[in-house]
């Protein structure tokens, strides 16, 4: 198995626009000193002011001129799809290589467009006539979102078969699931499939960091069975506790149980607690949703939520 490590900015030709992320609809940078936004092509935005659709602030002029193509197409938060917004005339593609976006800069809306992957027998790899595959035995489907992670290509080919895809995420301890259908993708990142809530945090630190809006395609990944999806501490409302499901077990233990137990969907563990010199475990009717995201900031002497994938 070939392991390919790809950060976001990895991720350019596949994932994010061709060019820029809008400058439309954006604050101007010192615009909340002025006293009005009532110029040629100008809008308020909240505590500053904007340059309306279709239009981009320019420093040299000082003032919103006409974006070359026509309108951005701004993406909705929750949407399942990604993240971002596009320039006119700019295309994103699904990190399976399945579908595509175009922005349409005369709407200002997206135009959606499946695309077709052809393995080395010439077999389209996104089936666009049938259903999507279902899982292999032993992994659920979840929507997921990779533009971050550890991407596996088994025996360094991505055209290969969903079986084959399956078994070498299987044969790979660190794999956490594999693309549904098109290319053969794995991740072994959490953080695939975190909720909307976390995507736009993310969303925003990676903005005020200076890297730029992008624009995620999100997919349907395989999951693996009793895979856990840290939650971080304190992050499981008790009133969900299964009262019979209270053990001494480790993290991967707890979470095997409770994928093997119908009523469960997260788990709690205490790894270093004050009672025993065991890991507590606990399992919850619901998963959960309190916490930040990110399990890896949860300490080992605190209660870490973990939703389970069965």
């Amino acid at each position: 198995m070939i392991k390919v490590i790809i950060g976001f900015l990895a991720l350019f030709h596949a994932l994010h626009a061709s060019a820029d992320s809008c400058p439309s609809l954006k604050k101007i940078s010192g615009s909340e000193n002025w006293h009005f936004c009532t110029w040629s092509g100008m809008t308020n935005c909240g505590d500053g002011c904007c340059c309306k659709n279709g239009y981009e602030y320019s420093e040299l002029h000082e003032e919103c001129v006409k974006l070359p193509g026509g309108k951005c197409c701004f993406v909705s938060p929750k949407s399942t799809y990604f993240r971002g917004d596009l320039r006119p005339g700019a295309t994103i593609q699904s990190l399976d290589g399945c579908t595509s976006w175009t922005c349409d800069g005369d709407s200002g809306l997206l135009h959606q467009k499946r695309e077709v992957v052809l393995n080395a027998n010439q077999e389209d790899l996104c089936k666009p006539d049938s259903a999507e595959p279902e899982c292999e035995d032993g992994f659920t489907k979840m929507r997921g979102f990779g533009w971050v992670g550890t991407l596996e290509f088994p025996t360094g080919r991505v055209d290969v078969t969903r079986k084959a895809c399956a078994d070498a995420c299987n044969a790979d301890g660190n794999c956490l699931a594999y693309t549904a259908e098109g290319m053969c993708m794995s991740t072994q990142m959490e953080e695939t499939f975190a909720n909307s809530v976390d995507r736009a945090r993310w969303h925003k630190q990676i903005t005020e960091a200076g890297l730029g809006d992008r624009g995620f395609a999100g997919i349907n990944y395989c999951v693996k069975d009793g895979s856990t999806i840290g939650t971080g501490p304190n992050s499981c409302d008790w009133k969900h506790r299964i009262p019979e499901f209270t053990n001494y077990l480790s993290k991967e233990e707890c979470a095997m149980a409770c994928a093997a137990y119908s009523r469960c969907k997260a788990i709690y563990v205490w790894a270093k607690n004050p009672f025993t010199t065991e890991p507590l475990c606990v399992g919850f009717s619901e998963q959960c949703s309190r916490g930040k995201y990110l399990s890896s900031s949860c300490p080992d002497d605190a209660w870490c939520g973990f939703n389970v994938v069965h």
